[in-house]
């Protein structure tokens, strides 16, 4: 399988660790099962029908280019796209007290996309 930069970068040592991704792809989709569009939406060649998407990327997270380059592919494809790259996190910002800046940014992001997706 074929990974990205972030994958050897951030394979171990931020709680969410090379080797858990690969876990959860098997668990998900054993096998070759990933190479699937339904499993791994970044495969299919037209993304023009999707929905509006909200995604996080955390600089030590393995997942963090597949995000990057997920996003710019939605767009690409005239998908709305709200995303942010949040510099020295990890995967899902785990362990960040209530109060940090970050987590209000994440928030407003959340609610900001979910109010444009839901609202009339």
């Amino acid at each position: 399988m074929e990974t990205s930069a972030s994958y050897q970068e951030n394979a171990k040592g931020h709680m969410q660790t090379k080797a858990s991704c690969y876990f959860s792809l098997e668990t998900y989709a054993p096998g070759d099962a990933y190479k699937n569009p339904e499993a791994s939406p970044i495969l299919t060649e037209d993304l023009t029908d999707l929905p509006p998407a909200a995604i996080i990327n955390a600089e030590f997270d393995p997942l963090r280019d597949d995000g990057i380059k997920y996003a710019a592919k939605l767009r690409r494809f005239g998908v709305k796209v709200w995303d942010k790259y949040f510099a020295g996190q990890i995967h899902c910002l785990v362990g960040l007290p209530s109060d940090a800046a970050e987590l209000k940014e994440y928030d407003n992001l959340v609610i900001t996309a979910m109010k444009k997706c839901f609202s009339k």
